[in-house]
């Protein structure tokens, strides 16, 4: 399957690159250096000993199957036992991610990976796909097609595999009609409501893709994929700080997603607080990399956090909606959102049954999807609060 880079080109569509996804064109300084081995007993690699109490490196068969399969189609910075200053790891609450083994500067690319090896959920960048259609494609390209899954075996036994898998945090597709109504958000139900009858509708058109399968999919590529917004190249965008071209949130943003291994293991952190983001390298050439470059100094040892979300500027509800949990740190945007939404939409804005103060009383005794939807609601209540202080 051809890589969605080399067609759109074709169709004279540029990337922007908006946040979560910044692109910059080859050059030494932005493609990854090996890191220089240090003697043994030195305490690690590169500039300093490696925190060992944070982490715990992970040597599952399926993420070292992982490592060595695309260490061998030329990506680079992946293994630390190479020049690499990546791996994957536990942290102590048991939660799996991406951590530094060398303290990096800002700026620097810490590994890269050939853009053919990113698994495009679409055959035609023209489409502009549903996350359901998107798993659906998933499902047929690659997991339940004879060639590709052996193809890509190593990249497929990476990803989650069932519900049971520890690591999975459930998005609200998987939730009841009586949990949706305890959320208490009006837009986040409907938009949950709506996926889930799109799902049962696809499952009902089509023999060959199950509920429970097209179901897990929606999750995995809700929650694992890469979107990489689009637009005509005519198009002339506003530009950030550092001279990005901005993409601004709406109905009409198209965008082609994308599974990119490895990379996709980074947890979340906030824009404010993330420490890398997803970089393209030369996205105009045929070949194209995915990489993740620091936005900040790393001492080792830290855990590698990105900005979840395809516009950068997405609230806690949206985080929920796509990825299964609820951040801490999204007020600014929490607040801004309901703002907009009493304004444009005030008959969307949540009636609330319970105060801030009894959502985080139930909290205490709360566990899995009860702990996040009061998480959810008092997030909502604190960004509120401040608004109405204002």
């Amino acid at each position: 399957m051809a890589m969605m880079f080399k067609l759109l080109l074709l169709l004279q569509l540029e990337i922007i690159t908006c946040f979560p996804l910044s692109s910059s064109k080859s050059s030494k300084k932005n493609r990854f250096q090996p890191k220089k081995l240090r003697p043994p007993g030195g305490g690690g690699f590169g500039g300093g000993p490696v925190d060992k109490t944070t982490y715990t490196r992970d040597e599952s068969p399926e993420i070292l199957g992982l490592v060595d399969f695309l260490s061998s189609h030329q990506s680079l910075g992946l293994d630390p036992s190479n020049g690499g200053a990546i791996e994957v790891g536990f942290s102590e609450e048991g939660r799996r991610g991406l951590y530094c083994t060398t303290s990096l500067k800002k700026n620097e690319i810490i590994c890269q990976i050939p853009s053919d090896y990113g698994l495009a959920l679409t055959e035609d960048p023209n489409d502009d796909l549903t996350i359901v259609q998107a798993a659906a494609n998933f499902l047929r390209l690659y997991q339940k097609h004879p060639e590709a899954s052996q193809q890509w075996k190593p990249i497929l036994d990476a990803l989650p595999q069932s519900l049971k898998d520890s690591q999975v945090s459930l998005t609200p597709d998987y939730y009841t009609d009586e949990e949706l109504e305890l959320l208490e958000f009006p837009p986040l139900i409907q938009q949950i409501k709506k996926r889930q009858k799109e799902l049962n509708n696809l499952a009902n058109e089509h023999d060959d893709l199950s509920l429970e399968e097209l179901q897990f999919a929606t999750h995995l590529v809700s929650s694992r994929s890469v979107a990489i917004p689009l637009s005509d190249i005519s198009s002339d965008p506003a530009l950030d700080e550092e001279g990005r071209p901005l993409l601004k949130a709406g109905k009409n943003l198209k965008v082609l997603r994308v599974l990119i291994p490895f990379l996709d293991l980074a947890n979340h952190a906030s824009l404010k607080n993330a420490n890398c983001e997803f970089h393209l390298i030369d996205p105009e050439q045929d070949e194209a990399w995915f990489s993740l470059r620091t936005t900040r100094k790393i001492p080792a040892g830290r855990e590698l956090c990105v900005a979840y979300g395809t516009t950068g500027i997405e609230s806690s509800s949206d985080i929920l909606r796509d990825y299964g949990f609820c951040p801490t740190d999204h007020g600014p945007v929490d607040k801004l959102m309901l703002k907009k939404l009493k304004e444009q939409e005030p008959a969307a804005y949540p009636k609330w049954t319970t105060t801030s103060e009894e959502d985080n009383f139930m909290l205490q005794e709360a566990e899995g999807r009860l702990a996040t939807i009061l998480n959810l609601r008092a997030s909502l209540k604190f960004a509120e609060i401040e608004n109405n202080k204002e």
